[in-house]
């Protein structure tokens, strides 16, 4: 499984696997083709395969986008009561202590 998780074998398979296929059907369907109209058809299906990652990721980001805002809504949203001040003696910025908190 090389130790990726799902979101990783998500990812090469948009970024891989829907190219590559879209080049494979552009490729196949423009040899098979023999009048112009045909030719134009296999360039404007290759152009679709390649925009529905496109779409299926906003179609997604939007329905999370509508749960975050009804989530808010009914919980009032998010309320600072006070803001502090950090000072680099109890946080000091280095690049190995962005990931734990203080201690």
């Amino acid at each position: 499984m090389l130790g990726l998780n799902y979101m990783a074998w998500l990812g090469l398979l948009v970024w891989v696997g829907v190219p590559f296929l879209a080049l494979l059907t552009g490729v196949l369907l423009w040899r098979r083709s023999r009048a112009p109209l045909w030719k134009g058809l296999a360039i404007i299906s290759s152009v679709a395969i390649l925009s529905a990652p496109v779409l299926v990721s906003n179609g997604v980001k939007a329905h999370y986008d509508q749960q975050v805002r009804e989530m808010c809504a009914t919980d009032g949203g998010v309320r600072v009561y006070e803001t502090e001040k950090a000072c680099s003696t109890t946080w000091p910025i280095t690049s190995s202590s962005m990931a734990r908190p203080p201690r």
